[in-house]
């Protein structure tokens, strides 16, 4: 009897875990994703990652191999707050990162990187800017 008991709560346990956090997400509803072109001008493969307000880590967006460009994607919930957006680079091979200055992301704006590096890796003559969406509705 104590083991049929248990191999139900079990089963219980594991079904309500299945469901997880499907249970909560609204059907329909897919969250926002904002696009980010990256250039990546140097030879270096680099990590693009998302930078918390805390000043942490924060989501992997992203490896751009050197000489190419990419189209990454960028979650709401990866900006700081006030849709700040800063990334920290990485290239691949090397100790070295850099850290982009912020950039004001918007509905009307969509962010750029262009990636520079030199022959040791030094990243910091990377531009992080944004572009202007046009507005297409009037046609």
């Amino acid at each position: 009897m104590r083991r049929s008991g248990f191999r139900l709560a079990l089963l219980a346990t594991m079904a309500v875990a299945g469901v997880g956090c499907n249970a909560l997400r609204r059907p329909g509803i897919t969250p926002v994703r904002i696009p980010l072109t990256v250039r990546n001008n140097g030879y270096f493969d680099v990590d693009v990652n998302a930078v918390q307000s805390s000043g942490g880590n924060g989501a992997r967006l992203g490896m751009v191999s050197g000489n190419t460009t990419a189209a990454l994607s960028i979650r709401q919930t990866d900006l700081q707050t006030g849709g700040i957006l800063v990334l920290r680079l990485h290239a691949i091979g090397t100790n070295r990162s850099y850290v982009t200055p912020a950039v004001s992301v918007g509905p009307e704006t969509h962010p750029r990187l262009d990636i520079y590096s030199d022959a040791g890796g030094n990243l910091s003559r990377s531009v992080l800017y944004t572009t202007v969406v046009p507005d297409t509705s009037a046609r």
